[in-house]
């Protein structure tokens, strides 16, 4: 009876296990839907100009992490934030006024 208990409790920590993995799937597929989509030409822009996250992200007056998370594009940033960026990685603002301005009407859309 012993190993049938073990057995019963392993196959339940097995299943407990896979349906925390699914569920942590279906979270992180959600939350990539969500993403901005900004963060890729930031990426582009913050690479052409050749400028760590470091020197970036005093440049812009924000923090490291939250650079990085716009670059990610799991934050959207605020026009102020994103011309700073612009102007300190030496690319167009009016471009990126463009690409910001369709990533706002996207998001208000998305409401």
């Amino acid at each position: 009876m012993h190993r049938t208990h073990t057995a019963r409790k392993a196959r339940e920590e097995e299943l407990r296990r896979r349906s925390e993995t699914t569920s942590r799937s279906a979270s992180n597929s959600r939350r990539s839907t969500t993403r901005c989509q900004i963060g890729s030409v930031l990426t582009q822009v913050q690479r052409a100009s050749r400028m760590t996250m470091e020197e970036l992200a005093a440049s812009i007056r924000v923090s490291p992490a939250e650079t990085s998370s716009f670059l990610s594009g799991e934050q959207f940033p605020s026009w102020p934030v994103t011309e700073r960026f612009a102007l300190a990685c030496g690319a167009d603002t009016q471009v990126l006024r463009k690409v910001w301005d369709d990533e706002q009407d996207r998001r208000e859309g998305a409401r």
